[in-house]
């Protein structure tokens, strides 16, 4: 199963489903192994979205939802444990499957209970990766203030899970010209995230 997310990862759903088989095979000697059975459904439903198989990836999502619910309420501690953790996930992977269907209210709507459910937990990938989402969301509809919103709450979980919170500071826009010449010549390093740059303000500022 870890082999196949790491197959999703690389946008490889084929090989994921594959291995996934394989893994549901390992699966029928362990008849309560509930918690493993989520977590593959899960890759799963990221294989067939990756595919071009949004319906289908949505009903999946939907069902791990439901049982992810169930197992919360009533399940082992070791199940409602895998549960809590995969919720959020699931419900970010049911955002991406609503958005990629045009169902952009809901996607907005799954994102939402994602980050509710994540509200004062560690900086992680999932959170940061929920706040992505949301701002392409946000850009498609021409938000743009609200896509830097969220696109700069990313970039501060990526920040905090890797504790680099002394050697990284995120200084947001800089209206004034005297300031960001402060900014250029206090720095030595020049990083431009970019395939391409229109003209060449970029390389003036480099020097």
């Amino acid at each position: 199963r870890k082999l196949a997310a790491i197959a999703n990862n690389l946008g490889k759903p084929a090989v994921a489903s594959k291995l996934l088989a394989k893994a549901r095979q390992g699966l029928r000697a362990r008849r309560n192994d509930e918690a493993e059975r989520l977590e593959i459904d899960y890759e799963e439903a990221r294989a067939l979205l990756l595919a071009g198989r949004p319906r289908e990836a949505e009903q999946l999502a939907q069902e791990i939802l439901s049982r992810v619910a169930s197992k919360e309420r009533t399940g082992p501690s070791p199940i409602r444990k895998v549960s809590c953790s995969l919720e959020p996930k699931a419900l970010n992977l049911l955002g991406a499957i609503r958005s990629s269907l045009g169902k952009l209210a809901e996607a907005r709507e799954a994102y939402a209970r994602s980050l509710k459910l994540l509200k004062g937990a560690a900086p992680s990938l999932v959170e940061a990766g929920i706040h992505c989402n949301l701002g392409n969301l946000a850009m498609a509809s021409g938000g743009l203030l609200e896509a830097r919103h969220h696109y700069t709450a990313a970039l501060r979980q990526l920040i905090g899970r890797n504790r680099l919170e002394k050697q990284v500071h995120l200084v947001g826009p800089i209206a004034e010209t005297q300031a960001l010449v402060e900014r250029y010549q206090a720095s030595h390093i020049l990083v431009l995230p970019s395939l391409w740059d229109t003209s060449p303000i970029t390389v003036v500022e480099a020097m």
